[in-house]
């Protein structure tokens, strides 16, 4: 079987990222800076030759996505197992600064170190591993040799750490590699997989390419 190349793309910048969202909404939109971001990523991308494009279901990811859209003619598949790190429901709508919210999302980023946290039903370590892996058993098994996915820094450094150290990956593994493994808005990892006997190999060939982005869009 040929290799297949997978494209894993961090969306664009947010207002959250930027810490200019007072209220928390877990669907923040695209600064003005995140559009530019697109827009030079679209345009690295016009010469590659992606055969799909898939895109978390949330607002920073999809508009992402449709600038690549444009410029490829093609339509993104949404789908939620692309989505972000699910935060819990008792942190939507709360304001950032206040005391109770700062708590409890010290409370929920402990549950990625100690799994058995549960903070209002939010992701932890064991339900993103989870995920991750349903996104790598997902991509293993479609039938297209160079799909683009637009999604979010957090579960693309679970899904590295996965690919670094397979399934045996534990949160005392997971907490420094996600402290290091950094990524950039826009930031492009390249990842190649082939089928060795029905068994999937993947190999990381590039992370974090942001070779697009002049000084002003980082």
């Amino acid at each position: 079987m040929k290799a297949k190349r997978v494209l894993f793309i961090r969306h664009a910048e947010c207002v959250a990222n930027r810490g200019a969202e007072p209220i928390i909404s877990g669907d923040s939109p695209l600064t003005d800076k995140g559009h530019a971001q697109a827009r030079a990523l679209s345009n690295r991308l016009s010469k590659m030759p992606i055969s799909s494009i898939y895109a978390s279901s949330l607002k920073r990811a999809r508009v992402t996505a449709s600038y690549i859209e444009q410029i490829k003619g093609q339509t993104a598949v949404i789908d939620d197992l692309y989505i972000e790190r699910l935060f819990p429901e008792t942190l939507i709508g709360r304001t950032r600064k206040d005391q109770e919210t700062v708590r409890l999302y010290r409370r929920w980023e402990e549950s990625f170190i100690y799994p058995d946290i549960d903070v209002g039903g939010g992701e932890n370590f064991d339900s993103l591993k989870l995920r991750a892996q349903k996104v790598l058993a997902h991509l293993a098994s479609i039938h297209d040799p160079y799909p683009a996915v637009v999604t979010h820094g957090y579960l693309l450094r679970m899904v590295f750490a996965i690919l670094y150290f397979g399934d045996r990956v534990t949160p005392d593994l997971f907490r420094p590699f996600q402290e290091a493994a950094v990524t950039t808005n826009t930031g492009v990892s390249l990842c190649e997989l082939r089928m060795i006997e029905r068994s999937p190999k993947w190999r990381v060939l590039s992370w974090n390419d942001h070779s697009h982005l002049n000084d002003q869009l980082l």
